[in-house]
């Protein structure tokens, strides 16, 4: 935040041309190259090894709570056939639990696209596939599929309809070419690698759109308004929380609440404003856990039990 402009006018003409340096890695940029309904259904098909056809309308940031008082979950992407639920994420900063948010991902899945009194046997597949920027296993490998197993009948099929992928894109150069080219050419598009490849390929359609997005000048206006937006609650949020630090300093005494006012006072007040951050990134703009994770610097637990008390006072 140090580097950002504290003239509105200056800001906003930061924020315009900060755009020009969002890669397809950015949250923004991929949710937007998704929205081509062709492009992401074959995206969609070569990450889950099937082809996807007759997909309905895509949702992006599609929002699920089961009760007011149940966790929500905000996906990246979210698009349903026939016979498959499908939910795509970008994940560029490291997260440990990201098999417990899968997990959870299914459960908000199967609550809100299955009818009350649906049988068993007619639920849908569920695909989840998240695209990371890190090695979550550590074991350098382009994919890592997850399956539900019989731990004694390893080898006797359990068919629960669910399919966990969770990809890293850095180990591109691991695939097996000669049996999935295409997933070369996506995992190296979204690493950032410079193929070279026949003017058809999906790497170089995916480069294309890539290309149509960073144009449109709707969109980056709305990428400006939305980062001027989050930067004005963070900085309202900052001054109020210095702000009760001071003033909860001075409470303690003379001489020994000026002391605290500069210390013990000034860490109060870090704190307080760094969940003010994120209880506004919540409710102003439903901001997810890695956003606020980033922004304020607060851990996962501290996250979710600022979450758990907004969605109780609401």
């Amino acid at each position: 935040m140090k580097n950002i402009p504290t003239d509105p006018e200056e800001r906003k003409r930061y924020f315009y041309n900060k755009w020009d340096t969002l890669d397809q890695k950015n949250n923004f940029i991929f949710l937007k190259m998704m929205q081509q309904k062709d492009l992401y259904a074959e995206v969609l098909s070569v990450l889950c090894g099937k082809e996807v056809k007759n997909l309905k309308q895509i949702d992006c940031e599609k929002y699920f709570q089961a009760t007011p008082n149940s966790k929500s979950v905000r996906m990246d992407t979210f698009a349903e056939d026939e016979n498959t639920i499908y939910n795509l994420e970008m994940q560029t900063a490291f997260r440990a639990d990201t098999p417990l948010r899968i997990r959870y991902y299914h459960a908000a899945m199967d609550t809100h696209c299955h009818d009350c009194g649906i049988e068993y046997e007619n639920l849908k597949q569920l695909s989840t596939i998240f695209l990371c920027d890190f090695d979550l296993y550590k074991y350098q490998l382009p994919r890592y599929t997850i399956q539900s197993v019989i731990k004694e009948l390893p080898n006797y099929p359990y068919d629960d309809r669910v399919q966990r992928l969770i990809y890293n894109f850095n180990a591109y150069n691991k695939v097996d070419r000669e049996k999935e080219q295409k997933l070369y050419e996506v995992l190296g598009f979204f690493a950032g690698a410079k193929l070279a490849m026949a003017s058809d390929s999906l790497y170089n359609r995916l480069t294309h759109r890539h290309y149509e997005v960073k144009m449109n000048e709707n969109w980056r206006l709305d990428f400006m308004n939305t980062a001027m937006r989050e930067y004005t609650i963070t900085l309202d949020a900052k001054k109020e929380g210095i702000l009760i630090g001071r003033e909860e300093g001075m409470l303690l005494g003379k001489e020994e609440g000026m002391l605290l006012g500069r210390e013990e006072g000034a860490i109060i007040g870090a704190a307080k404003k760094e969940r003010e951050i994120a209880r506004n990134l919540i409710l102003l703009l439903n901001a997810d856990d890695d956003a606020i994770i980033n922004t304020t610097g607060l851990n996962l637990n501290e996250v979710r039990q600022i979450r758990k008390e907004c969605e109780k006072n609401k």
